[in-house]
């Protein structure tokens, strides 16, 4: 495992983390916020997924959906100046599951796991 894997992915969480909390209006970044959302959590899981395997990837997995959730939360306070929309988190955990089919599908999911033991 490459050392720079876990450290791209934890630099994604924080850029995720800080573009969701930055009181900007998403049409600036994107037109379509639901599809940034998608890809922002597809690509957190696959970095996941090449930095630790399937090694903590369930964890790993779990925590990102909790934390889409957080996002959301956070994002009705009014203090953010954003908007919490649940249909956000549930486009978060499609990424994720995408994410995880996609691992499955190159090899690095639990069912090459269990032909290896």
């Amino acid at each position: 495992m490459s050392k720079a894997l876990p450290f791209a992915f934890w630099a994604a969480v924080t850029a995720t983390c800080l573009f969701s909390l930055t009181p900007v209006q998403p049409e600036i970044i994107a037109p379509n916020a639901k599809l940034v959302h998608f890809v922002a959590f597809f690509g957190l899981t696959l970095l996941a997924g090449l930095a630790w395997r399937w090694q903590r990837l369930a964890v790993v997995s779990l925590a990102l959906a909790v934390m889409g959730g957080a996002i959301e939360i956070i994002q009705a306070m009014p203090l953010v100046g954003r908007n919490g929309d649940i249909f956000d988190w549930i486009i978060d955990i499609a990424g994720i599951a995408t994410g995880l089919l996609v691992l499955i599908a190159i090899g690095l999911g639990p069912v090459m796991l269990r032909r290896h033991r």
